[in-house]
């Protein structure tokens, strides 16, 4: 898959400054052999000696420099970053394994807090710098992308580079021609690779990066990143292929040439004429390129992956292993009053002051003190969001947290969010989250963060989770309660990790050695503390099956294509679609890319379920089956569900909703609508009292209300029998009732959704009047916007060009929870939901109006809709950050109506062109003037 850089839309200002930073780099790359993988951090500057100077004096100083592979520009944002040592030796050694730095695939392990990360992005960066590709980085969670889109945005700027933020609801072409890395989660990543694939432009990308490579064994997202880095080493193979025989042609094109050479020379040497030999580009002739820069470059890092052998050999990959930590981890176990080492010594007593507090049975407050007092920070993960939240409250009421230095340089401040959180004003943050209008209902975590103590799990909305990251990195909150999904991938500098729950939801899923060397990793960061600690707390029943899990080697991953998993239904039908597999040889050649040929005996599920997944997918008109080409083919019904990211299962009962909906659709009211756009899958969990509030609202239901409950199908009988109580929990429902089921909880959640974006009601209101958890309602309404986009997505690969029209209106209402009059302002960067209203009620309702007005008065309104700081030094911080707010604003709103007016100036002169055209070739006798002009001419 070749690349045209000679693009229309390429820069020359832009290109030679990249050609500029390139140059600087290749004079500087290191030339010393790899070694084995090392655990000395080696060739750090001594303090108070200069870089250069000790440099001067250490071999190793231009094999550990980072501007030995990066340009100063970029190492400069390193350093300022906070960046103040060399690189790792076993960080050098790993770039410097053969080819890496050349585009080779690379997979490596290194324990959490080791440094992966910044391996990965010496390579994105140089990959950009030699190809001018961008990268796409895969990151398994929201909360993770948010923190690394904002320091890659840092990284990028002095390339002129931009980063594209492909998650959740964000959606949006992939690429321009500014962009340098695209964040994503695996799913967006998924989608964008087989859109990619589909359109034969996966060459335009430079390299995939994928963080967490040990989730490809997840039963879950796992399948799709094995789905994922399948069809990149399918293309890359065939890809490698495709150069191999460009190399092999242009041999023999050289060789020809040598041959026609010599043949010249001889001639020319009888007449006593020597010449030189022409090359090939003197004489005419040209030189295909066999360059390996083509290929896009695949990088997985990983901190647990024990059959990461299997994995190397799968994504055809040089393989890097250290066991390096910059900061020692201890890992203990608490049992009683004794915390034991992993050989199960007991090392330390814990003392219980007089008076302790009884509640605290599992002492998780005292050993939080303890860290605490020590100035340092604590991570507590329990198995729930309600455990997190208990938890939180529980130590925020026990102990006096005081505010830490600000251990790390706290991020620039984003205006829209509540960040730009000042080191030592935690007032700040509380009024941060009081500005959110419904967003805290209950006022809790505004408490538990005054106190120093906050949680952090999926039901936080991403203001809140923001603010919390941001408050915890900079010392503002102290301690903080984690679920251990969410946590595992949120990078914030903590001294002590402890477990206060071994398990995730029930005792009966307990963690996994894999998921717990992740988290226990989490303690002790570089640069920030001299070591880490992680504890867990046992009691009798389970010390020693805790002692086990210390101890304990990952889990190898196995392939999720097999039967008894996933099975291939979704495998085939994504590649085929993407127009990569069509015969049977596609599909044998596709089977060996998987990891399932790398660690088993692919060839079975060649003859079995592979066939059985392509004849169900036929009959569900996913797939076709040509008898005179002999292939397999797509069906637009399996183009829109590839596209749009949902499995066949979930596809066909999506086709069936916008079918009826294309039958019968009632506007008279946004309820049908929001329901289309609810999604699917992850309904809501109702208890008895919401079948009463859904049975109440569906008797007193009129007019449109009515029509939709027609148009839906919802039944007004399986309503009645849930809040009677005739199911009872665990009754195996028939195929009728599990309709029935899907389609009332839908609706149950369509009105809710409603409350928000057409009655302006806030989130605290709705969630007490559908008796919901308020993050069920903000989660509910997070997840409704990116299925909108989903929808979205499906209907235009299907044609539906109807339906995509009102959804792809509707979308930006969902997903910011406005009115229809509102949208215009979402446009405006920085502007959300909250602050369009705030807008909007201000007189400001095009983004027109809002560009208009001077920042003085943006600042006034802004001012006015948030709550008072406190005085004096509170206040004054948050006039300071209303006061950014409203030039960042002020500048976005131009920015969109000057991007708009060269819109409509480009469309003016291409209507222009385009009359001038017609009455060109309108005038009479121009065509006959025109036939002597060209004869003279000639």
């Amino acid at each position: 898959m070749d690349v045209d850089n000679d693009s229309s839309d390429s820069d020359p200002e832009e290109e030679y400054k990249l050609e500029k930073l390139l140059k600087a780099t290749q004079a500087r790359r290191p030339g010393r052999a790899t070694q084995a993988a090392s655990g000395s951090p080696g060739g750090a500057s001594t303090p108070g000696t200069s870089p250069a100077s000790a440099k001067a004096d250490d071999p190793d100083a231009g094999f550990l420099c980072l501007e030995s592979y990066l340009p100063p520009g970029l190492a400069d944002v390193y350093r300022g970053l906070g960046m103040t040592r060399d690189l790792y030796q076993w960080q050098a050694e790993c770039l410097n394994q053969p080819g890496v730095l050349d585009g080779r695939n690379l997979v490596y392990c290194a324990p959490t807090s080791g440094g992966k990360s910044l391996v990965a992005e010496i390579i994105m960066l140089r990959r950009l710098l030699t190809t001018g590709r961008p990268a796409l980085l895969v990151l398994p969670y929201v909360a993770l992308c948010t923190q690394k889109a904002a320091h890659l945005q840092r990284l990028l700027t002095p390339l002129g580079k931009e980063v594209r933020s492909l998650y959740g609801g964000m959606g949006g072409a992939p690429l321009t021609p500014n962009t340098g890395v695209i964040v994503c989660t695996i799913e967006k990543a998924n989608i964008i690779v087989n859109k990619m694939l589909e359109d034969d432009t996966l060459g335009h990308l430079g390299s995939v990066v994928v963080d967490e490579l040990h989730m490809v064994g997840d039963d879950d997202r796992g399948y799709l990143l094995e789905l994922l880095l399948t069809k990149l080493r399918f293309a890359t193979q065939a890809a490698k292929e495709a150069d191999e025989r460009r190399k092999a042609e242009a041999e023999q094109q050289l060789e020809r040439h040598r041959q026609m050479t010599q043949a010249q020379q001889g001639t020319e040497a009888a007449n006593d004429a020597p010449k030189t030999p022409a090359s090939p580009l003197m004489s005419g002739q040209s030189t295909p390129d066999p360059g390996s820069d083509s290929q896009v470059q695949i990088i997985g890092m990983s901190a647990t992956l024990p059959n990461v052998d299997q994995v190397a050999h799968w994504l055809d990959a040089v393989l890097f292993q250290t066991d390096f930590r910059p900061v020692e981890l201890k890992q203990m176990v608490k049992i009683d009053n004794g915390i034991r080492d992993k050989s199960g010594q007991v090392i330390h007593q814990l003392e219980i002051p007089p008076g302790w507090d009884p509640n605290d049975k599992d002492h998780v407050g005292l050993l939080t003190k303890e860290t605490i007092d020590a100035g340092h920070s604590v991570l507590i993960f329990c198995c729930s969001k309600v455990q997190c939240e208990v938890t939180a409250k529980f130590i925020a009421k026990l102990l006096t947290i005081p505010e830490r230095p600000n251990p790390i340089a706290a991020p620039q401040e984003d205006p829209e969010t509540p960040g730009g959180v000042p080191s030592s004003a935690r007032a700040a943050v509380v009024a941060g989250l009081s500005r959110y209008k419904g967003s805290d209902g209950s006022g809790a975590l505004k408490e538990v963060v005054a106190r120093g103590a906050a949680w952090h799990h999926s039901g936080l909305n991403g203001d809140q989770r923001e603010l919390v990251e941001k408050a915890f990195g900079s010392g503002a909150v102290s301690v903080l309660c984690a679920t251990s999904t969410v946590a595992a991938g949120v990078n914030m500098p903590v001294r002590r990790v402890i477990f206060k729950h071994s398990y995730i939801g029930q005792p009966t899923n307990p963690l996994d050695p894999t998921r717990y060397m992740q988290m226990s990793g989490r303690a002790g960061r570089a640069g920030i503390d001299s070591e880490g600690e992680s504890i867990l707390i046992a009691n009798r029943g389970n010390i020693d099956q805790l002692m086990a899990l210390m101890n304990a080697d990952s889990t190898p991953i196995s392939s999720c294509l097999v039967e008894t998993r996933r099975g291939m239904k979704r495998a085939m039908l994504e590649v085929v679609a993407a127009g990569v597999v069509s015969s049977s040889p596609d599909v044998e050649r596709y089977l060996k890319c998987s990891l399932l040929a790398a660690i088993e005996d692919y060839k079975n599920v060649a003859v079995t379920s592979t066939q059985d997944a392509l004849k169900w997918l036929e009959s569900k008109k996913f797939l076709e089956w040509s008898r005179e080409s002999g292939s397999w083919g797509p069906t637009d019904l399996g183009k829109a569900t590839a596209a749009s990211g949902l499995n066949p299962e979930q596809a066909l009962l999506v086709k069936r909703d916008l079918e009826n909906a294309r039958m019968g659709l009632c506007l008279a009211t946004d309820l049908h609508l929001t329901y289309l756009v609810t999604p699917v899958h992850d309904l809501l969990d109702l208890q008895r009292q919401h079948w009463e509030i859904l049975y109440d609202i569906v008797n007193r239901a009129r007019g449109p209300i009515v029509k939709v409950i027609e148009f839906t199908g919802l039944s007004r009988t399986y309503i009645h029998q849930r809040r009677m109580g005739v199911f009872r929990s665990g009754l195996q429902l028939n195929e009728k009732q599990l309709e029935d089921d899907r389609v009332a909880r839908r609706f149950y959640a369509a009105l809710v959704i409603v409350e928000l974006i057409s009655n302006d009601k806030e989130p605290a209101q709705v969630a007490q009047e559908y008796q919901l958890a308020l993050n069920v309602v903000e989660g509910l309404q997070e997840r409704t916007g990116a299925f909108a986009h989903t929808m979205t997505s499906f209907c235009e690969r299907y044609h539906w060009t109807d339906l995509e029209t009102l959804i792809s209106k509707f979308q930006s209402r969902v997903s910011h929870g406005v009115k229809a009059e509102l949208v215009a302002l979402t446009e405006i960067p920085y502007v959300k939901g909250v602050r369009a209203k705030v807008l909007y009620k201000a007189g400001l309702r095009t983004p027109e109006a809002v560009a208009a007005a001077d920042e003085d008065r943006l600042l006034e309104i802004l001012l006015a809709a948030t709550p008072n700081a406190g005085n004096g030094k509170d206040a004054a911080q948050q006039r300071k950050k209303e006061k950014k707010a409203a030039r960042m604003i002020a500048e976005g709103a131009r920015a969109l109506v000057a991007a708009k007016a060269r819109e409509l100036e480009e469309q003016s002169e291409a209507l222009r062109a385009a009359a001038a055209g017609g009455a060109a070739a309108g005038t009479p006798g121009t065509a006959a003037a025109a036939t002597p002009a060209t004869a003279t001419g000639g």
